[in-house]
């Protein structure tokens, strides 16, 4: 797949089943790894049954309200409290580095968001196992950044 920035639809994205790790919140912006981030109903996947991309990320730009869940306290904790003027998005998952980290169940305000795909982006129509031989380096090498396109590094840089 030709690594693109998708702005369109992102509220069909489905990451509630899918794993991230290496969570980025610097200069306002918000970056989330993805592996396993399901679409359906979106530009990558017009059908309703939802496909899974190997590694993506999703972008938010200009954050202005950030709260994740606290599992150990069962509350939401905000994390920017700024005017929730935009839309508000969800996104989960399983968080890799920390499953009590606030970084979970995500409510995001911002000023743009995207779905940032990469040149070594698959979509399948079962979830991809990180622990498969063909792709095991390749999920180490997604988590440590080794694909984050420039424009990416950039925002947090």
């Amino acid at each position: 797949m030709i690594a693109k920035k998708i702005t369109e639809r992102i509220d069909e994205i489905d990451s509630f089943e899918s794993k991230f790790k290496g969570v980025v919140l610097k200069n306002n912006n918000l970056i989330i790894p993805y592996f396993n981030l399901g679409v359906s109903q979106h530009p990558l996947n017009e059908m309703n049954d939802l496909k899974y991309l190997n590694f993506s990320y999703i972008v938010c730009l200009n954050v202005s309200y950030l709260a994740g869940w606290s599992e150990e306290e069962r509350i939401d904790v905000v994390i920017i409290d700024g005017i929730k003027k935009e839309q508000v998005y969800y996104f989960g998952g399983e968080n890799l580095d920390d499953k009590n980290s606030i970084f979970n169940d995500f409510k995001i305000c911002c000023k743009e968001i995207y779905l940032q795909t990469l040149d070594t982006t698959e979509l399948s129509d079962k979830k991809w196992k990180m622990d498969d031989e063909f792709i095991k380096e390749k999920v180490s090498d997604f988590w440590n950044g080794k694909f984050m396109p420039t424009a990416v590094k950039e925002l947090i840089g």
